[in-house]
Order: C-alpha cells, then structure tokens, then sequence
C-alpha cells in the first residue's frame, strides 16, 4: 500500500480460533512526499467537484501531498513495487517487495520539467515499465536488469514531445508497442476552453518512437478522465471517456 509519507507492506492475519483477523505491518520505508500543493481558491458559485478539477487542471494533485500514483507491482514473482514520489519534478522509486530495500535508479527523475508529476498507475510488461508527466509533456520507460540482490533500474528513453495527461497507458508484449492517449492543442492544459484534440498514439516500447496516431475527437468529450486503455483478444482498443465508451478498431 502506498500512504501520503510511507510504502507499507501489510499483512491480514487471523489473530485467534474465532476467526478474528487484523493488519499488521511488515515494513514501512519512508519516500519524499513533497510540499502541500495550495490549492487556487474556487468562487462560491463553482461545485466543490469543478473546483477539484479545475486544479488538477492547473497542476494539483488528487492529494494535497504525497504520491499521485497506485503503486505497481512487477516482476515473475511480484519481486517489485515501483511508485513515483510527492516531489516536484517526480522521483521514480523502486522497492524489493521481500524486505522494502530499494533498487539503485540510475536516473530516477525521468523528466527535466520541474512541475512534472503523475496520478496514474506505471504500466509494466516484464522487466520494463511505462511512466507519464500528467501536468506537461513526456513518457518514459525504465528496465529492470542484474542478478537477484544486485538489481538496478536504468532509464531506457524519454520521449518529451508527447502529452499524455490523464490516461493509463497500454503495454502489448506482444508486439512490443505502447498505446497512450494523448491531448495536442490546448496549449497542454486538459481544463482550457480551446479545443482539445485527442489521439490514440502508438509508441516503440523499445526507443520510445512514435509508431502512429490516430485521431479520436475534438473536446471535453472525449477526455478520458483517468480511465485505462485495455487491449482485447481481437486487437480492439477500449477507453472510458466523458462521453462514453470508446473502440479503437
């Protein structure tokens, strides 16, 4: 689990023959949680739900400190849980699920924009995984190499001419491909009123090179709100939007 200021490992364990149960704690390693985001004050007339949106448009987070991100659980074994810190820009951590010891990151802030941060989940696919900046442009993907105890992640590619604001990406292992829904225009702001152009954009999971880009739709929308992109057996792409439910064919 992932609280405001720790990672925490938990355990449900029956504590008597009557079937009582409870949580313990196995470990809890500390992470930087970062300075409390202000929040820009809302008029008496905007809903409590617009005015939370509005700052995330504007660069706000979900919570006022700590991660944006639910922690990713990776490996053969789920040997690893991998977050994004509550700095700014955002720091990537990597801890061993056994004990808590973190992983050496080699580069672990992966984008140079200083606001840089994310409220999604990383997208993993073997011993690699995906991270967005969702308040300004850039994706990234680290791998995960060495012997057991002797691990390290190291900063595969950052593709900084992208924006991918709110959608959790996509990983195809089986064609090594990643899907992210990105926004053009706009002037990289989800909230503006000026229109936004939306994309199902296609990227080399190996290098980070955009493959292709499909046009989805113009406006609030089709904003997908944070939702995922789900691949299924026939190769259709799904995404939750504003307006509905999208296929990408």
């Amino acid at each position: 689990d992932l609280t405001d200021k720790h990672a925490v490992k938990l355990i449900l364990q029956q504590t008597c023959a009557c079937g009582s149960e409870e949580l313990n704690v196995i470990w809890s390693v500390p992470y930087d949680s970062g300075l409390p985001i202000q929040p820009t004050p809302c008029s008496s007339s905007t809903s409590q739900w617009m005015c939370m949106v509005t700052n995330m448009g504007n660069g706000g987070r979900l919570s006022p400190d700590g991660s944006g991100t639910t922690p990713t659980l990776m490996g053969p074994d789920h040997e690893y849980l991998v977050f994004a810190d509550g700095e700014r820009p955002m720091k990537m951590v990597v801890l061993r699920t056994k004990d808590g010891s973190p992983l050496p990151i080699d580069n672990p802030v992966p984008f140079s924009d200083t606001n840089a941060q994310t409220e999604n989940i990383c997208t993993s696919y073997g011993n690699k995984f995906i991270i967005e900046n969702n308040y300004g442009k850039g994706v990234a993907a680290y791998e995960i190499t060495g012997k057991p105890g002797q691990e390290e992640a190291k900063l595969l590619w950052v593709n900084n001419d992208v924006f991918a604001p709110n959608a959790v990406p996509l990983i195809s292992g089986a064609s090594n491909t990643v899907y992210i829904y990105e926004m053009q225009g706009a002037n990289s702001n989800p909230l503006a009123t000026t229109p936004q152009q939306w994309f199902v954009t296609a990227m080399d999971l190996n290098n980070g090179t955009v493959l292709w880009r499909r046009s989805i739709g113009t406006g609030l929308l089709y904003n997908s709100l944070y939702a995922p992109l789900s691949l299924d057996g026939g190769k259709h792409i799904y995404i939750g939007l504003f307006g509905g439910l999208l296929r990408v064919d």
